[in-house]
């Protein structure tokens, strides 16, 4: 698959490619190393989410099992002012871990009384 002109062009380290994943979510579009002067891939460095290079982190803090994309209007209210949020998770945490945070706290703001055993059902029924 071929990678957007808009993805290729965002800032990123010297060195790199942009591969397409071929996976829907935030690490569709991965960031690899280049070593100069050679036409092999390396490393994935990180990745290109929401028009920005978010690059790996070492440590696992959560779980890595995040649910897939799947009622809208409050959903996409909630999910535009927490933008700047969501920046600063991704400062923090890897993003996997950081999309997890954000989806549980989404489905907290919009459905209150879930419990934990409801979060992944909530989340596939709604539109975050």
């Amino acid at each position: 698959m071929s990678v957007p002109e808009d993805v290729r062009r965002v800032s990123r380290p010297d060195h790199t490619v942009v591969c397409d994943s071929g996976h829907d979510g935030p690490e569709q579009y991965m960031v690899r190393q280049r070593e100069p002067g050679t036409r092999i891939n390396g490393k994935v460095i990180g990745h290109i989410y929401n028009g920005r290079f978010v690059p790996l982190k070492n440590k696992r803090l959560l779980p890595t099992d995040t649910p897939e994309f799947a009622v809208y209007g409050s959903a996409a209210v909630a999910n535009s002012v927490s933008q700047d949020l969501f920046q600063n998770l991704t400062e923090i945490f890897e993003l996997r871990q950081a999309v997890t945070i954000m989806a549980i706290a989404l489905v907290r703001v919009l459905s209150p009384g879930t419990t934990d055993s409801e979060l992944q059902a909530e989340y596939r029924s709604s539109f975050l």
